[in-house]
């Protein structure tokens, strides 16, 4: 029996969601959301976009709103329907990528998005290193330059590392439950609704972003790696980890780059 062929390539190559509507929703609303911070940040040009104790207007809190239905749709969106009945099936199945299968251009596009996944990740909680003095300064929190501050700036890059650890756990039963491709982009969603951090009028609202983008990056590095692990030829896997491992060097230059040409 001859065996029916796609209709197209492209057939092929679709990317197909479980609720396509739901995941489309939540990447807009979640996008919009950032957004509608815009105009209250762009507005304190003339202050040093210092926000800090002014009132949150009407089209950013509905901008919050926004971001947590979107991040709410978005991974509903990718939810498989039968995710909790598949899920010991989908457990059982074992991935193993060609020993001596050459590098083909499918690896290398996964390589470099990866490599570009990694990076970004990275440069997330890297930044904290740089804002931490002005953000103590800003909201008068308590460091080492300013001890007379009642809250400890030292809270911020708590927030991000608590979320760091919890995200890499919640990230790997993520993967087995929706996939990695899903989690990869769920976590790409988070990262966008968490750029808003620097537009927060509270510190207590930014540690809030902080420890939200944490369960983001913590869950990115793990399920990329697991996903190189799991498709790249076994003879080639060592020394290409080793170089996409070496993206976080690369996130420090490059963050610490930017804050330098910033301050300047």
């Amino acid at each position: 029996m001859r065996q029916q062929r796609p209709s197209s390539r492209s057939s092929l190559n679709a990317i197909t969601f479980p609720h396509p509507a739901a995941f489309w929703f939540g990447t807009a609303a979640t996008t919009v959301g950032v957004i509608l911070h815009l105009p209250m940040y762009l507005g304190a040009h003339d202050m040093g976009y210092r926000l800090v104790g002014m009132p949150i207007d009407i089209p950013m809190m509905i901008g919050m709103a926004l971001i947590i239905a979107g991040l709410v749709a978005s991974l509903y969106g990718l939810y498989p329907r039968a995710a909790a009945a598949t899920a010991g099936r989908v457990a059982q199945i074992r991935v193993r990528a060609l020993d001596e299968a050459p590098i083909r251009a499918a690896h290398i596009g996964l390589l470099v998005v990866m490599a570009i996944a990694v990076t970004i990740d990275v440069m997330k909680p890297t930044t904290l290193a740089f804002v931490v003095p002005g953000m103590a300064q800003e909201y008068g929190l308590r460091s080492p330059l300013n001890p007379a501050g009642e809250v400890p700036v030292a809270y911020l890059p708590l927030s991000g590392i608590s979320g760091t650890v919890l995200g890499s756990f919640l990230w790997g039963w993520l993967g087995d439950r929706i996939g990695r491709r899903a989690s990869i982009l769920f976590a790409g969603i988070i990262f966008i609704g968490t750029s808003i951090c620097g537009s927060m009028p509270e510190y207590n609202w930014n540690f809030l972003m902080c420890f939200i983008m944490g369960l983001g990056v913590g869950g990115m590095l793990p399920i990329t790696y697991a996903l190189l692990a799991e498709t790249i030829p076994a003879r080639h896997r060592g020394w290409l980890m080793v170089v996409i491992g070496g993206d976080i060097a690369g996130a420090y230059i490059i963050t610490s780059w930017l804050a330098a040409d910033h301050h300047c």
